[in-house]
C-alpha cells in the first residue's frame, strides 16, 4: 500500500524543476515542489533563444506562465522550507525528509533540479556586464552581435575550439589567452589565416556601459573596445550539501552522474537540468525533466498496489 506523504519531491523551481512538476501534475502524482526562491541561472538575461514558440522572450515570462499552470493542480504543493536531512529507508523503498519546520515528510521518489551557479573570472569590474556584454553561450546571442567586434576570454585549451565556433559571426575577433592556451603550430597558422587575433596579455578590468561597447583594460595599459566578450564559464552545483547527504555520484566534469532516464547512482533519485548534463540549455532542461518524470511515473505505476 502507498503510505507516503508525496509520490515525488522536486528540489528546485527553475525551468527543469517546473517542467517536472508540470509533467507529474498532469500525471496526477502528489508532488512536493521545493522552491528556495533562488532565481534561475539565466534570470538576468533579457531574452531566451532556440526555444520553439518562446524565441526572444524574457525567462521570467516563461517561469511566470508555467507557475500559473502548476497552480491549477491541487495535488502539487509548493514548499519554501529548507531540507535539513534526507534518509533513504531501504525496507520501505522511500525517503524520510526532515524539514526546517522540524516536521518530517515521507517521499517515494526525488528529482534534483537545483541548477548551477556560474563563476565569473577574477577580472575587476566584470559583474555589471554579465550577461549584457559578457556571454556564455554564442548560440543564444552571437547572431544579434553579427559583424561587430567580439572577443573570447579563454586562458585554457578551449581557445582554439571557441575561436572556430565564434569567428563565423564576425571578421573582428580577438582571443585572450593570457599565454595559457597550448595552440599547435597548425592551429596558430589556421587562426592567422582566418584573421583571428591571439592576445596573450591579461585583462585587468572592464569598464563601459552595460549593453553598449565595453573597454577591456590590459596589463600592458592597452585598451581594447569590444561589443561582447565570450567566456566558457566554470560553474558549481547548487545544493551541494543535499547532494552529498544523498550520496549521488558526481562526475569529474562537475555534474551529477545519471543514466538515460536521468536516474542517479542512488536508486529513486533523479537529477535534471544543468546539474545533470554539460549541454546546459533551457531546451535540454525541459527535455531532461520530461524524460525523468516520464520514467519516474512508469516506475511508480509498476510498483505493486501503488
Amino acid at each position: 500500500m502507498n503510505s507516503c506523504d508525496y509520490d515525488v519531491a522536486i528540489v528546485g523551481a527553475g525551468f527543469s524543476g517546473l517542467a517536472a512538476a508540470l509533467f507529474l501534475g498532469n500525471a496526477n502524482r502528489r508532488v512536493l515542489l521545493f522552491d528556495s526562491g533562488q532565481s534561475p541561472r539565466n534570470a538576468s538575461a533579457q531574452k531566451m533563444y532556440n526555444l520553439v514558440g518562446y524565441g526572444k522572450k524574457a525567462p521570467g515570462r516563461i517561469i511566470a506562465k508555467t507557475n500559473e499552470q502548476i497552480r491549477a493542480f491541487q495535488h502539487v504543493e509548493r514548499c519554501h522550507l529548507a531540507i535539513d536531512t534526507v534518509v533513504k529507508r531501504e525496507e520501505s523503498d522511500d525517503f524520510l525528509m526532515s524539514l526546517s519546520d522540524n516536521n518530517e515528510r515521507v517521499i517515494k521518489r526525488i528529482i534534483l533540479a537545483m541548477g548551477v551557479t556560474d563563476l565569473l573570472p577574477n577580472i575587476k569590474g566584470i559583474e555589471p556586464f554579465w550577461p549584457h556584454n559578457i556571454f556564455h553561450c554564442p548560440y543564444c546571442i552571437a547572431y544579434e552581435l553579427k559583424n561587430q567586434p567580439l572577443a573570447i576570454y579563454s586562458p585554457n585549451d578551449e581557445a582554439y575550439m571557441m575561436a572556430k565556433i565564434i569567428h563565423k559571426w564576425t571578421d573582428d575577433l580577438i582571443v585572450f589567452t593570457e599565454g595559457k592556451a597550448n595552440l599547435s603550430v597548425e592551429q596558430q597558422q589556421e587562426l592567422d589565416e582566418l584573421n583571428i587575433k591571439i592576445n596573450r596579455q591579461s585583462i585587468i578590468s572592464v569598464v563601459g556601459e552595460p549593453g553598449q561597447f565595453i573597454t577591456l583594460n590590459l596589463d600592458s595599459d592597452q585598451e581594447i573596445q569590444r561589443r561582447g566578450l565570450f567566456i566558457h564559464l566554470e560553474f558549481e552545483l547548487n545544493g551541494q550539501e543535499l547532494i552529498g547527504s544523498l550520496g549521488v555520484d558526481v562526475a569529474e566534469e562537475g555534474i551529477i552522474t545519471v543514466d538515460s532516464s536521468y536516474q542517479t547512482s542512488v536508486a529513486g533519485v533523479y537529477a535534471v537540468g544543468d546539474i545533470s548534463h554539460l549541454f546546459q540549455k533551457v531546451s535540454h532542461a525541459l527535455q531532461s525533466a520530461n524524460m525523468a518524470a516520464f520514467h519516474l511515473d512508469h516506475e511508480l505505476a509498476m510498483m505493486p498496489y501503488y
